[in-house]
């Protein structure tokens, strides 16, 4: 997967997610016990992929589809980790989602977006104070970024 990590300040993401693909539904995705950002991670892929096949076939990343996302692992009180993350698609497959989550590592919410922007600080804020954010644009977004057709 072709991601790229920025370190940045909160308001720099916020301003910043937006210009990428308009956010439509916002994830938080917890974890029952305590695992590395690694597993924590590896997880998060499982459920795009699940996702990214439901939404667009079997052979969605070879033809440079899939979800476009930001994502964000930061602690919760407890220590757990946790995932806040933002996905571009007007529709995705909530039922899936919440089975395949709440398989493999917890809990998971999902709503739509309502306000981008503020969507964007609660995926930024608490990563940029020593958690991790990571961005990933589908080859199709990746190509209205470069010719400039979207975003700014």
């Amino acid at each position: 997967m072709a991601s790229a990590q920025k370190y940045l300040e909160a308001s720099d993401w916020a301003a910043w997610i937006p210009t990428l693909f308009e956010p439509r539904h916002f994830l938080t995705l917890t974890s029952r016990d305590y695992v590395y950002h690694e597993v924590l991670w590896h997880r998060y892929g499982f459920l795009l992929r699940k996702v990214n096949k439901e939404l667009f076939g079997n052979h969605w990343f070879r033809r440079g589809e899939g979800l476009s996302w930001v994502m964000g692992i930061e602690p919760q009180l407890r220590g757990v980790l946790h995932i806040h993350a933002v996905w571009d698609q007007n529709r995705v497959p909530y039922d899936l989602i919440h089975s395949v989550w709440n398989r493999i590592s917890g809990y998971a919410w999902v709503e739509p977006v309502t306000a981008a922007c503020g969507v964007a600080d609660y995926v930024s804020k608490y990563s940029v104070k020593g958690g991790m954010v990571t961005t990933y644009l589908a080859r199709h977004k990746q190509a209205l970024l470069i010719q400039g057709s979207w975003g700014s």
